[in-house]
């Protein structure tokens, strides 16, 4: 009895399940062919694109025209089945759509097939956006920007303690996914990036060949400009973690910076509001680390911490108490070549000659040669100050840019650049450095002393009252102003 009347439960359970899924096909097909029947009463009069698809089909335009209501028919039928069905919305050129083409057009004419695709194209550009697949991709764009929303500490410390917790266990599940998707997507804008980059300096490269150089400079570079510096353009193999650099730091990077840094010649200079009111030039910056045994990762280490308390000292005489940390491998990294190397790069300057051949990863062999002949008496300011009532720290690079066809003589050209980052203060993404405006012209000096020492009052002014566009446009050597970047 009682295996009697477990079958006959299971067989109920069975068929109520049967009846449910024939009434869910069933509202299925209904609404299939309610969908589908509203398509035999389309209104053509508002697709106008039609005059314009079959205008030079000559005298079988009937034959288009027709085609072309037959498109707009199939393809509402296509976006139905899509709809009801929870599929995605074929394209035009799909096999379903040319068998469905090949059916309504037998004859094979070509100015009905041209109808067809031009009519199933228009109804998609209408209705076909709102498949399943579309829908579902909306609700995890919302659900994502609402899980962000919820998780910003604005808003999540104004929650209930139990809401707090419960969101403090989501993000400790989906922070690997959430990194590992962050590092993917880095990967791939690199890469983006990195392809749009040699198209456009293949397009400058053919330009400047065919002699559209109407400013003269080498590598046909902009007058002005600017650049984004990413962890990406920072060469280095050896990328070390601490908790003054928690973004990483490169041996390479420190290695470099730590001979400009003990170098104590005049390479890194420093300006501030106390130097500005003073109407100053900008004062050498010296550094105590002692060179013994050549550039050492204790060397480099030792410089690095003595540059460290440096900007904790300056940043606090600038009323500055707070501020992260990340700002010293931004400084680091650009107080060394990088920047640079990368504006020269994008605009096919170290493509031939030696420094073409040599390794990616080679930082210091690129240094030497980026020295020697492309980028001569490179010199930094740091310049500590204030930016819309807020501290700001930028640098300040001047160099003589060389080129293959014509190398620094001396020490310089008749080329320079000044590069002026933005505010490290300012919070980036992961992976950004910071952005940094440029300005590349013809020059008469000789040394980059006189670069550095320039445009004093727009210096000053920049670093009291942010104005860096007027310290950026202006030509002490024509005593005018370009324009800002």
């Amino acid at each position: 009895m009682c295996n009697q009347a477990a079958f006959e439960r299971r067989a109920r359970r069975r068929l109520s399940a049967l009846l449910c899924a024939a009434f869910v096909v069933g509202v299925a097909s209904t609404s299939l062919q309610e969908c589908q029947a509203q398509c035999n009463k389309i209104d053509l009069s508002s697709y106008h694109q039609v005059d314009n698809d079959c205008k030079h089909t000559g005298t079988d335009i009937d034959k288009c025209h027709k085609g072309f209501r037959l498109g707009v028919s199939i393809g509402c039928d296509f976006v139905c089945d899509a709809h009801i069905e929870g599929s995605v919305v074929p394209s035009v050129m799909s096999q379903p759509v040319r068998a469905a083409r090949d059916a309504s057009c037998p004859s094979k004419s070509e100015a009905c097939m041209t109808g067809f695709d031009a009519g199933v194209a228009a109804y998609f550009a209408q209705h076909g956006g709102s498949s399943f697949l579309w829908t579902m991709i909306k609700f995890f764009l919302v659900m994502a920007a609402l899980f962000n929303i919820a998780t910003h500490p604005k808003v999540k410390h104004q929650l209930p303690d139990p809401a707090q917790k419960s969101l403090y266990r989501i993000e400790k599940a989906v922070a690997p996914a959430t990194r590992q998707a962050k590092r993917h997507a880095r990967t791939l804008s690199h890469v983006i990036t990195q392809q749009a980059e040699r198209a456009i300096n293949a397009y400058k490269a053919s330009q400047n060949k065919a002699g559209a150089n109407k400013h003269g400079l080498p590598g046909a570079l902009p007058p002005f400009g600017s650049l984004f510096l990413v962890d990406d353009d920072i060469v280095g193999s050896n990328v070390s973690t601490t908790n003054d650099f928690p973004a990483g730091l490169a041996d390479e990077c420190a290695r470099a910076f730590a001979r400009a840094f003990t170098a104590n010649d005049g390479t890194i200079t420093l300006m501030t509001p106390n130097l500005a009111g003073q109407h100053a030039s900008p004062a050498a910056v010296t550094c105590e680390t002692l060179v013994t045994g050549g550039y050492t990762k204790t060397v480099c280490d030792e410089a690095c911490a003595e540059f460290v308390k440096l900007v904790g000292r300056l940043l606090s005489e600038a009323g500055c108490d707070t501020f992260d940390v990340g700002v010293y491998g931004k400084l680091i990294k650009c107080l060394s070549m990088n920047a640079g190397a990368k504006l020269l790069r994008q605009h096919g300057l170290l493509a031939r000659g030696a420094i073409s051949s040599i390794a990616a990863d080679d930082a210091d062999g690129r240094d030497r040669e980026l020295a020697e002949k492309h980028m001569l008496q490179l010199r930094h300011t740091i310049a500590v100050g204030v930016t819309s009532g807020k501290p700001a720290v930028h640098i300040i690079s001047n160099a003589f840019v060389g080129s293959e066809e014509q190398h620094g003589a001396d020490g310089f050209s008749p080329c320079r650049v000044k590069m002026v980052s933005s505010n490290l203060l300012q919070a980036t993404d992961d992976g950004q450095v910071c952005k940094i405006n440029f300005l590349v012209k013809k020059t008469g000096f000789k040394s980059t002393v006189e670069a550095v020492s320039e445009n004093l009052s727009e210096l000053h002014a920049a670093v009291s009252a942010g104005k860096w566009s007027a310290y950026l446009s202006t030509d002490s050597e024509a005593g005018t102003t370009q324009g800002g970047v």
